[in-house]
């Protein structure tokens, strides 16, 4: 029935992954163009449709091809559109740095899906609900990307900023 329908198991796999991959464009528009937290709405994303993460997972590591994935789906391309609505286009800062600052965030954020349970088990937050887990996350991948994003010179400031925020919001999600 799989031969006749799909041509074969990569045939399936291959319908699967358009599938999916159409589930997740829709969520990264809906994510970076009504959302003002898209990290929040992405990790939401993610949780309620745990076969777009294993798409992306898979495609990851190199069991599915990544080009037509990559071509399907534009969350490398808007995060780096965010991260330069971040920047506001300081020529400072090239285009590149908006990549690389987008590289690391994708990281952060596939990391976050991937080693979720062993991360939580690891630092023994198990007890904390998920939903804090997922908003102090999103708020530390935005200060990732607004970190990277930062125009001034004194990096060190920056970073303290940076940390400073993130410790706020820990500190509001954790009510203490």
């Amino acid at each position: 029935m799989v031969t006749r329908a799909f041509g074969g198991k990569a045939g399936l796999e291959l319908a699967v992954s358009e599938r999916l991959a159409q589930v997740l464009e829709v969520a990264v528009i809906s994510a970076f163009t009504e959302h003002d937290q898209p990290f929040s709405a992405l990790i939401e994303v993610w949780r309620s449709h745990p076969r777009v993460a294993h798409l992306l997972v898979r495609a990851g590591l190199n069991d599915l091809p990544v080009q037509p994935l990559v071509d399907s789906v534009s969350l490398g391309h808007r995060l780096v559109g965010h991260i330069e609505e971040l920047r506001g286009g300081n020529p400072k800062r090239p285009a590149q740095r908006s990549r690389v600052a987008a590289y690391l965030t994708l990281c952060g954020l596939f990391g976050l899906y991937t080693f979720d349970e062993f991360l939580t088990w690891a630092t023994r937050l198990d007890g904390m609900p998920v939903a804090d887990r997922d908003r102090v996350s999103a708020l530390a991948l935005q200060s990732v990307a607004a970190l990277a994003a930062d125009s001034s010179i004194d990096r060190a400031g920056t970073a303290v900023k940076a940390l400073n925020s993130l410790n706020c919001a820990i500190s509001d999600v954790l009510g203490a």
